[in-house]
């Protein structure tokens, strides 16, 4: 991820056993760089710390299990929460790595379509991006649907629904630029607003999808 835009890459890394928010309820550390490649300075995504608020991330949830560069910030996983069924949290960030806004994606996602994960899948033990940032793939290791703990994987298809900012009419008697304003989405769910984009499919990979190809085995934990 290029948070700051100057050129140089950031480092994202997940720490899913840090207990400072709580026993296993990890962090996310961002390390900048500057040209000649020594760190210049880091953030700390954890509860109280970058401007994630106390509570946000619970004990146990392994945040950080994943991680994927996204167009506004990042995406953690956090596969231990809700029960063991997971979560991925799509974090809007400032320059400086600093927390400044979330969608959550879980269980109660429309777009799963009765696939959606279930206590004890692992939802986001693994996440990876395209590099347009129009794809999310979400691994669920401990997905039973096929075989128990075969593992399955969610591929999801995001797409721009980020509406125009319209000019909102100034009243005739006013001369002063009318402010724009961006209309509300229909959904909670949006993602990466900017480029934004929102789930419009997801579909799961898992043992009986590629059978035809590759067996999975009870345990495998694929995803």
């Amino acid at each position: 991820a290029d948070l700051n835009a100057d050129g140089q890459m950031e480092l994202v890394i997940g720490a899913t056993g840090d207990d400072t928010g709580g026993t296993s309820a990890g962090a996310v550390y961002i390390l900048f760089f500057d040209s000649s490649g020594t760190i210049s300075s880091g953030t700390v995504l954890r509860n109280g710390e970058g401007g994630i608020y106390n509570g946000f991330i619970a004990a146990g949830s392994l945040f950080g299990s994943g991680l994927a560069a996204t167009t506004e910030g990042v995406a953690v996983g956090a596969q231990l929460v809700n029960n063991l069924a997971g979560a991925v949290y799509v974090l809007t960030l400032d320059t400086d790595g600093t927390f400044l806004g979330e969608t959550t994606i879980d269980g109660n996602l429309s777009s799963f379509s009765g696939a959606d994960p279930q206590s004890g899948d692992s939802f986001g033990a693994s996440l990876a991006t395209d590099a347009a940032k129009t794809h999310l793939v979400i691994g669920a290791s401990q997905d039973s649907v096929a075989l128990s703990e075969a593992g399955s994987i969610y591929f999801m298809n995001l797409t721009s629904v980020c509406p125009t900012p319209v000019p909102t009419p100034a009243p005739t008697s006013d001369p002063t630029p009318a402010p724009t304003h961006v209309p509300s989405l229909s959904s909670a769910k949006a993602l990466f607003c900017g480029t934004t984009g929102m789930v419009s499919s997801t579909t799961v990979i898992n043992e009986t999808v590629i059978q035809e190809f590759y067996t999975l085995t009870q345990n495998d934990d694929f995803g």
